[in-house]
């Protein structure tokens, strides 16, 4: 059934085409491309083929963790290692921290000269790791909150932790 709803529209464009004069030649080679050959008859099966390539191609992640189970407010510290190479130093060059509820953005940090040269393996809330500038200063933590650590270079990472009443900070399920 998707094959001729997409064949119809396919068919819809082309005549649209026809209105065009100049667009006569496009219209005849479009017709014969894709209409009268097998291509479209396997359509299904090369969008799932594209899905995979895509999803194969995906960016390597970074592992972010809480440095210790006892982190605490105000300054909570956090480890980030590649997980395709875990003893080799973490290329990023942005750290993002948001409040969840809100969706603000309570720290940003990027590396100045914009590289990943001066990304570390540890990161502390509200401390300046050498190399990098603040686009967004450090708000104080909040109690009761919950928030994202954003970590963006040759790869991705996050880690969702929520602090409680008592400030101590555990990573979100």
């Amino acid at each position: 059934m998707l094959m001729f709803a997409t064949t119809d529209r396919l068919q819809a464009f082309i005549q649209g085409l026809a209105l065009n004069p100049g667009a006569h030649w496009y219209r005849r080679a479009t017709e014969h491309a894709l209409l009268g050959c097998a291509a479209v008859r396997g359509l299904p099966l090369f969008i799932a083929a594209l899905a995979l390539v895509s999803l194969s191609s995906c960016k390597p992640a970074f592992d972010v963790r809480l440095a210790s189970p006892d982190q605490t407010l105000p300054k909570p510290a956090f480890v980030i290692q590649s997980r395709d190479n875990p003893q080799a130093r973490p290329e990023y060059h942005t750290v993002r921290v948001i409040q969840r509820s809100s969706g603000t953005l309570v720290w940003h940090l990027r590396a100045s000269p914009f590289n990943k040269e001066a990304s570390q393996s540890s990161l502390q809330y509200g401390v300046m790791p050498s190399g990098f500038e603040a686009v967004v200063p450090a708000a104080p933590l909040k109690t009761d909150c919950e928030y994202s650590v954003v970590i963006s270079g040759t790869a991705h990472g996050e880690l969702r932790f929520t602090s409680d009443s008592k400030g101590r900070v555990r990573a979100a399920d």
